[in-house]
């Protein structure tokens, strides 16, 4: 198949070259690529945080008595207590790897929300909540995930209509309520 071949699809009425159609495949799949490196950069360097935080307090998992959450004091138990603690720093990592993509999605830099991701798991508040042997742990995870959602929720509601100057003013909330705030 030279360059000059012209694709045979007629599914859905694409008469580009096959040279044009291999050239966007491979476009979407380095874009596709590209929106997973901001939340996994992100959730890596804040498990390295929380990492540290675990380090420094890991010798104060001696155990407590019961939390009064008996879905949490079972996992304690089943596991070992630096285990619980390790798995919460995951998923605090995670939570907030997640949060910074949806932030991506309205607009907001890798390269401003990152940095404030890596800062708030650095926080003393933050770092010594998620290493504690607390049941207020899945719950700010739980918190941090949702949020996540919601904003990848109204995101995919403006349906990408919040770009040029309504992204870069700060004013893409108004998307939702005021479609036409955004229109090109």
């Amino acid at each position: 198949m030279g360059g000059s071949a012209m694709s045979t699809s007629t599914t859905l009425g694409d008469t580009r070259p096959e040279w044009a159609q291999r050239q966007e495949r491979e476009r979407r799949h380095r874009r596709a690529k590209s929106r997973l490196r901001l939340p996994f950069a992100v959730a890596a360097a804040c498990q390295a945080v929380l990492l540290l935080w675990w380090a420094a307090g890991y010798p104060a998992f001696t155990g407590g008595g019961p939390t009064g959450a008996p879905l949490y004091d079972a996992a304690v138990r089943a596991l070992h207590p630096g285990g619980v603690t390790l798995a919460q720093t995951a998923a605090v990592a995670f939570a907030l790897g997640h949060l910074v993509a949806a932030l991506a999605r309205f607009g907001v830099r890798g390269r401003w929300s990152g940095p404030v991701a890596l800062a708030l798991a650095a926080l003393p508040p933050t770092g010594s909540l998620v290493v504690s042997l607390s049941p207020e742990v899945p719950f700010t995870a739980g918190a941090l995930l949702l949020t996540a959602a919601g904003l990848r929720l109204l995101a995919r509601r403006a349906g990408g209509r919040c770009t040029g100057a309504a992204r870069r003013s700060g004013w893409t909330w108004r998307c939702c309520s005021r479609p036409s705030c955004c229109s090109p």
